[in-house]
């Protein structure tokens, strides 16, 4: 989910920018059948964005754009949860907070829709894909695993009067 502030710069271009709040969540299961442990790992991210929107149409009530740019995303907060399990009986939980500190870059490109609810403000919706460059951190995530994604951004935006 987003909150994105924009400025154009005419009728063509423009530049955007904000704050993104996402969730890695992952299922983590290792051992053999006698012990195994079976965890849940969540990693919550606030990133900001900094994309260049090229207007494909435009009208008072919606638009249409493409837009390209780049994201910072810091972890704000990580948590794994492991069950122990030995002989099918759980025999103990361990809850370990996990660290991020490199921030994770990312490269993107989408398509926009943008509905105006009233003067400068509306609602967005970006279908994308993006690029997660390697932060090498020793926390394993889906960023990691499986850089390129496939996403839709939601959110509000507030668009400023061009000059």
């Amino acid at each position: 989910i987003g909150l994105m502030f924009r400025c154009d710069f005419g009728n063509t271009f423009g530049l955007s920018t904000g704050a993104v709040y996402s969730i890695l969540a992952s299922d983590i299961t290792s051992g053999s059948s006698q012990a195994n442990i079976d965890g849940h790992q969540l990693l919550q991210f606030v990133g900001v964005p900094l994309n260049l929107n090229f207007n494909i149409y435009n009208s008072n009530a919606f638009s249409v754009y493409a837009t390209t740019g780049v994201m910072a995303e810091k972890c704000v907060k990580g948590q794994i949860k492991r069950n122990i399990f030995y002989d099918g009986q759980q025999t103990g939980t361990y809850v370990e907070n996990l660290t991020v500190n490199p921030l994770y870059w990312s490269v993107n490109a989408a398509a926009g829709i943008r509905y105006n609810l009233v003067k400068g403000f509306g609602l967005y919706a970006e279908p994308g894909v993006g690029y997660h460059i390697d932060n090498n951190s020793s926390v394993k995530s889906l960023y990691k695993d499986m850089p390129v994604e496939f996403n839709l951004s939601l959110g509000v935006i507030y668009t400023f009067p061009s000059r």
